[in-house]
């Protein structure tokens, strides 16, 4: 393997140990540790994925700033994916939680374009 090859997969390595820690462990402050590693070692290294998983952290930890980071995280990625069903409803979970009703509806009608048959978000937009 190449020099570059080598830190990828690297990367990808700690990116997917990051996802675990989060999602499946509950436990964000290390998942945090682990992506920063990502993007001080591979600055290019998938950047939507970085930035979604980011907001992911932000999110689990749940607090109203890391809310506020959370979207900021989530909107960054959307930029390079905005057909991306799962940024759009977790930017309407956010604003959701935040209490911004009108934006989490903008949100969720995003991810209802995209998935017109999703029933959880009909559900937050009271449509079920």
């Amino acid at each position: 393997l190449s020099d570059a090859e080598a830190l990828s997969q690297a990367s990808l390595t700690l990116l997917r140990l990051a996802f675990l820690l989060n999602n499946e462990l509950s436990r964000p402050e290390e998942a945090q540790q682990k992506l920063n590693d990502v993007i001080r070692n591979d600055r290019e290294f998938e950047v939507p994925k970085c930035q979604e998983l980011q907001g992911d952290i932000y999110l689990k930890l749940d607090e109203q700033k890391n809310l506020d980071r959370a979207i900021v995280q989530y909107k960054l990625s959307a930029e390079g994916d905005p057909k991306n069903f799962n940024l759009m409803f977790k930017l309407g979970r956010c604003f959701d939680r935040k209490r911004e009703y009108s934006e989490s509806v903008v949100y969720f009608g995003k991810a209802l374009k995209i998935d017109p048959k999703s029933a959880t978000v009909a559900f937050k937009l009271g449509w079920a």
